[in-house]
């Protein structure tokens, strides 16, 4: 936060993963730039420190974050206060979630992607954004989700890939 330029996100370091520096989070960050134009609300799963959740509120989404971690909700929640932010976290189990978003971001781990990929499938309304995933682990969630959704975009960084699917309709 010390070196932020004027009008950026500040995000404290605690113990909610994710402060915008990683590889992952940076290809998040530009995904929900380039989706969020025309989309009205966007899911964070496993929210970790709040970053794209909040990103997405400042590009006018109504969003809500959830992670299993009690305190990355209170470090997320912290982080909406600091920057000015209306967005809702919780503790929610992925599975319990009910309602759909135009955008569900999952910035997990590949064996974390293809376990929740049926909750993710069915909480997508317009667009899922994935990153977290190895290149060698891409292998898996996409021989999980190209069936089931569109792939509309693989990025890669170093070792680092990307996936953005569009909703069948």
């Amino acid at each position: 936060p010390w070196d932020a330029p004027e009008g950026a996100l500040i995000i404290e370091p605690g113990q909610g993963f994710g402060t915008g520096s990683h590889p992952t989070t940076v290809q998040m960050l530009e995904a929900i730039v380039a989706h969020a134009p025309g989309l009205g609300t966007a899911l964070d799963i496993g929210c970790g420190s709040g970053i794209l959740a909040l990103a997405a509120a400042s590009l006018g989404l109504r969003a809500h974050g959830v992670d299993i971690e009690t305190a990355a909700i209170a470090d997320a929640m912290a982080n909406a206060t600091r920057n000015g932010l209306a967005v809702s976290f919780a503790t929610t189990p992925i599975p319990e979630l009910v309602t759909p978003a135009d955008l569900v971001l999952a910035n997990l781990h590949a064996e974390l992607i293809v376990h929740f990929a049926d909750d993710l499938v069915r909480l997508t309304g317009q667009r899922l954004i994935l990153a977290g995933i190895l290149v060698s682990r891409e292998h898996t969630v996409r021989e999980t989700l190209d069936d089931r959704l569109q792939l509309d975009t693989r990025r890669q960084v170093g070792d680092w890939v990307s996936l953005h699917y569009r909703a069948q309709t």
